[in-house]
């Protein structure tokens, strides 16, 4: 017996059956997880060669600095703009380091909001707002879903300037 490709179909005669690691297919070149042998977890969606994940692949799993502008600044929004919650959020471990070796990583808190213009963005309460909304809605951000907040901006001094700091305040 030999191993079939998920991709092709093909029978890859060379590969015995009891073989338990990846392989490559020998007709399409698309390589086989014995983890997974639908598709192997790290080949990116919708790319189907080796060539192709080379090519493409390496740019869906590099940072995109374009797609900072999903994430809310402090251009978005003036003193007293309302903003919805979009969803619960969610708890994600950060490295901050310069290099990425795992020395700087912090557990942060990031969910979606509605801004006035109707537009979404991701936003990362500072501990102060966090606060605010906890002792407001509570703990379970479940319960912050399609609630509302009024943006305080307040001065503080950070790394040696004065910042203007957003502090979100609930609306009943």
């Amino acid at each position: 017996m030999a191993k079939k490709c998920w991709y092709c179909e093909e029978i890859n005669n060379e590969i015995a059956d009891d073989f338990l690691g990846d392989f490559r297919c020998a007709y399409c070149n698309v390589e086989n997880s014995c983890l997974n042998p639908k598709q192997p977890d790290w080949l990116p969606n919708n790319l189907t060669t080796e060539e192709e994940w080379l090519e493409k692949g390496e740019e869906e799993m590099s940072p995109n600095l374009g797609n900072l502008k999903n994430y809310l600044t402090s251009e978005d929004l003036q003193q007293g703009d309302i903003i919805t919650f979009f969803n619960e959020g969610e708890i994600k471990d950060i490295d901050f380091s310069k290099t990425q070796d795992g020395s700087q990583i912090k557990t942060v808190f990031q969910i979606s909001i509605e801004l006035p213009d109707g537009k979404n963005k991701m936003y990362t309460p500072n501990a102060t707002t966090r606060e605010i909304l906890k002792a407001k809605w509570g703990a379970k951000t479940e319960n912050w879903v399609n609630k509302k907040a009024k943006a305080n901006f307040v001065k503080q001094l950070a790394f040696g300037k004065q910042i203007n700091v957003m502090i979100l305040e609930p609306i009943e």
